[in-house]
């Protein structure tokens, strides 16, 4: 899992096996106290933008919205099928086709 910024900074998440919400709210719990000290000084939220993936909708994920709102991460959901306005999306096509 990974998170990309407009600039191209990144932050990953490596999992093995199948992914499910706990993992990915793991990863976003990472991020969030990551860029939480970055929240702190400058006050700019973070927008990451997500798929409608099962694992992005789950009671467990949203749930936690809240607290990541608080360290500085806003959430913000494309409309379905539309993965080519997420621009990790991009990079994760690169990996699998042309990498791996």
């Amino acid at each position: 899992m990974g998170f990309m910024s407009r600039d191209q900074r990144a932050f990953f998440h490596p999992t093995e096996g199948t992914v499910d919400s706990a993992q990915v709210a793991e990863a976003f719990d990472r991020f969030a106290s990551r860029y939480a000290a970055e929240y702190a000084v400058h006050g700019k939220p973070c927008v990451v933008t997500l798929d409608n993936a099962p694992w992005h909708t789950s009671r467990a994920f949203l749930d936690r919205v809240d607290g990541w709102a608080a360290c500085g991460i806003v959430v913000h959901y494309l409309p379905p099928y539309c993965p080519e306005l997420n621009p990790i999306e991009i990079l994760w096509r690169k990996i699998k086709h042309d990498w791996l």
